[in-house]
């Protein structure tokens, strides 16, 4: 079975179901009338949750932004010409910096909770746009690990 119009367009697919994740989990929340329990169970624990999730994404934007660094300056090897040559080096830059953005979106999302989702005052809409963002960066950073062991395997292989 081909995936074409997937691999044509995956990362609005990977997108798309960051929201219909992100959304059903509002969707769960707020029709089994579990939210209240969501909330009692976050009192005490936003902020280290929230500061955990920023000090990650920001970890890993970092190790993203090295990464996309280093595959640009392999690119100039022999072993990875054919790669540089092809439509896919638009595609692994388009994917690096789809990453890069998802992980600042999701730092940001994590620092406006830590200054908006008091336990004295629970905005739980924070929460939520932080699974959106969480799951968001979860895909791209898989995706980003899938071309540099892609790329390795080219490079090491004669």
């Amino acid at each position: 079975m081909s995936f074409q119009w997937y691999e044509k367009n995956f990362l609005w697919w990977e997108l798309l179901l960051s929201i219909i994740f992100a959304l059903a989990f509002l969707a769960v929340m707020k029709c089994g009338s579990i939210e209240p329990k969501l909330i009692e169970l976050l009192n005490d624990s936003r902020n280290p949750l929230y500061t955990s999730i920023a000090s990650i994404a920001g970890a890993i934007l970092g190790f993203v932004i090295a990464g996309f660094s280093i595959i640009y300056a392999l690119l100039d090897h022999d072993e990875l010409e054919r790669v540089k040559e092809s439509s896919h080096a638009k595609d692994i830059q388009k994917t690096y910096m789809s990453a890069i953005r998802a992980l600042a979106l999701t730092t940001f999302l994590a620092m406006l909770a830590i200054l908006f989702d008091k336990d004295s005052n629970p905005c739980v809409v924070m929460f939520y746009l932080n699974i959106f963002g969480v799951t968001l960066s979860s895909f791209r950073v898989w995706r980003c690990i899938w071309i540099l062991e892609n790329l390795v395997e080219i490079f090491t292989s004669k």
